[in-house]
């Protein structure tokens, strides 16, 4: 045989091979995993807040998922209102179900986000659905005052919410004691509400000298917008 023969006959043998390899991996492909599942919006009178949200440590947008065993870690996207396209926002781990986004987030900016995850085999999952949030300003300006009733007040500047929603509870025990859903006033910064006005409290009344915390959520005027104020301590007198 010829050399120039021998090398079409090389070739030839390696076209069968290859045309083989790729005839098994179109008969065999590798599984894709499903999408993991990432949490949409809470309601806000929920006392466990999990899934897309706003937190009351700082102004930033909390992204919640369900952690799955065939994931080794995880990856977060997310655009704003304003993008054409979704851009990596994190790198995760297997152990995460929970990023803090305060990466230029706006206040009245509606952003939104999905997550993948990879399996052992380095191969990434369908995309989760998208969820999305519209951080609004904080309630700010927290007091008690108890001269004839124990009453909480509050201040808020932005465009008129939907709803406050006031909580409170016993410092030492996280027990929840009230909450309370109110309406804005629509007339002033000032807001305020006396004690168990709506008869939904869990005792009649606090008791001096006993620590309790409360904080002002605010639901926004569009569906998945709003605030939690920072946590305000106090002590009855």
């Amino acid at each position: 045989m010829s050399q120039s023969l021998k090398c079409i006959f090389v070739l030839f043998l390696l076209d069968v091979l290859l045309l083989s390899n790729c005839k098994k991996n179109a008969d065999n492909p590798v599984p894709i995993p499903e999408a993991p599942v990432i949490l949409s919006s809470p309601p806000d009178t929920v006392l466990t807040e999990k899934g897309i949200d706003a937190i009351p440590d700082n102004n930033a947008i909390q992204i919640q998922w369900e952690l799955d065993s065939i994931f080794n870690g995880y990856r977060l996207y997310k655009k704003s209102q304003k993008d054409e396209i979704f851009s990596l926002a994190a790198d995760l781990g297997e152990a995460d179900s929970l990023y803090i986004d305060e990466k230029n987030v706006v206040f009245n900016v509606r952003y939104f986000y999905f997550i993948k995850g990879v399996d052992e085999n380095g191969t990434w999952s369908e995309s989760s659905d998208t969820v999305n949030y519209m951080l609004i300003a904080k309630a700010f300006n927290l007091l008690v005052s108890s001269e004839e009733h124990l009453l909480f007040h509050w201040q808020f500047y932005d465009y008129s919410p939907e709803m406050y929603i006031l909580k409170l509870f016993d410092a030492q025990d996280d027990n929840l004691i009230w909450m309370s859903e109110i309406m804005p006033s629509y007339e002033t910064l000032d807001e305020q509400a006396q004690f168990n006005w709506d008869g939904k409290a869990k005792i009649r009344q606090l008791v001096p000298g006993k620590a309790y915390q409360w904080r002002v959520d605010i639901r926004g005027p569009s569906l998945n917008s709003g605030s939690e104020s920072h946590w305000q301590k106090f002590v009855l007198q």
